[in-house]
């Protein structure tokens, strides 16, 4: 029989050996994850062979979603993030390059079971670097088919051949169009000529000289964040237009059109897309900016909206939507027209605040599509 002395002495061999076992693994894990990491040399090179053979239509993702270090080679490329879980569009692209890292790539994304990816994503090509001592990156060329856009109104916003934007109070029939583009949006105001130059001026000097001249009065800034921020408007009123913008909603960036209508008035956006001889679908995505509902140091005062969407004076939707986290999806069957002959008639966005304009926050989307199943 061993005495306890020895046991003891046994044990703390055993613990010695135990500790001196993980340490190795913890050693010779850490050396193995960094060997799988891929350093900036790499995400440039991979980024490298998808500048050089990009066509007009194509967009980036990288792959797994956490992987954000390819962000930054990713410079003056048009890239669709992925969220963390859940739906997936990529109806802007007709062809998708996915940077995959960590032994992953365009093939696992197209199968993988967190994401319900709305079109069908094939194999076209497939290319891997690896800088020394450094992981590699797999870039996949990625074919999109299924429902894909005709027409994008983010894309064409800026045109006003394509895109009239007004308001109106609700007791005057006096339609105030919006016509100063600025700062990626259409604005209400300024109205007069001389302060649309002014405001024109302003936006054509430096950024530094442009905070300069920033507007003191806090009333214009309703959120938090933008009364101590750097907000550059020169003079341009902070929730009078209709901008593209990148909002975080449901917990994932999104590409939208912001909109903060204001109590007592009526705004509506006038989408002329031309006609199509076929049925086609009308896709409306709209969201609340997650601050606006969870703000950290305050109960939400996001409000609700009343929206109608009409398409040749038939009312296509009509409710009024109360703010909730999510990115919610709407689809319209628009049928074609035997005949294209004339202008076609504007699709019709028309929405009021219920309340006011604090935290509105509302941020859309609209696209014409091909259906689904072509």
């Amino acid at each position: 029989m061993h005495s306890p002395n020895s046991n003891r002495k046994i044990g703390h061999q055993l613990l010695f050996l135990f500790i001196i076992a993980c340490t190795a693994w913890s050693v010779w894990s850490t050396i193995q994850r960094k060997s799988s990491v891929p350093s900036r040399e790499t995400w440039s090179m991979a980024v490298e062979h998808v500048k050089a053979h990009f066509q007009e239509k194509d967009f980036v993702t990288w792959y797994p979603e956490w992987a954000s270090e390819s962000r930054l080679a990713l410079h003056s490329l048009p890239v669709i993030p992925l969220p963390q879980q859940g739906e997936v569009d990529f109806a802007q692209a007709k062809r998708l390059w996915v940077l995959g890292a960590f032994n992953r790539d365009g093939v696992h994304l197209s199968k993988s079971s967190k994401y319900q990816i709305i079109q069908r994503l094939s194999l076209l090509s497939q290319t891997r670097y690896q800088a020394q001592d450094s992981g590699s990156v797999t870039v996949s060329l990625m074919q999109v088919q299924g429902a894909l856009n005709l027409h994008e109104l983010y894309d064409e916003l800026e045109n006003p051949s394509s895109v009239i934007f007004s308001r109106r109070k609700l007791n005057s029939k006096h339609t105030e169009k919006c016509d100063f583009w600025a700062l990626g949006g259409w604005h209400c105001s300024p109205s007069s000529y001389s302060l649309q130059e002014r405001a024109t001026s302003c936006l054509a000097r430096p950024q530094t000289q442009q905070l300069k001249r920033r507007s003191k009065r806090r009333d214009l800034y309703t959120l938090d964040r933008r009364r101590w921020l750097p907000y550059i408007d020169c003079r341009l009123h902070p929730t009078e237009h209709l901008s593209r913008d990148w909002r975080v909603i449901n917990e994932s960036p999104k590409r939208c059109i912001s909109a903060m209508p204001h109590q007592g008035r009526q705004a509506q956006l006038s989408w002329f897309v031309p006609m199509e001889p076929k049925a086609i679908e009308l896709w409306l995505k709209y969201g609340w900016e997650d601050l606006s509902l969870r703000h950290p140091f305050r109960a939400s005062k996001a409000q609700a909206l009343k929206v109608e969407l009409q398409q040749a004076n038939q009312i296509l939707f009509a409710d009024t939507i109360s703010p909730k986290l999510g990115w919610f999806t709407k689809k319209f069957i628009v049928k074609g027209h035997k005949s294209l002959e004339g202008p076609p008639a504007p699709y019709l966005l028309i929405y009021q605040a219920t309340q006011g304009i604090d935290d509105a926050n509302f941020c859309f989307t609209m696209s014409i599509r091909q259906p689904g199943d072509l």
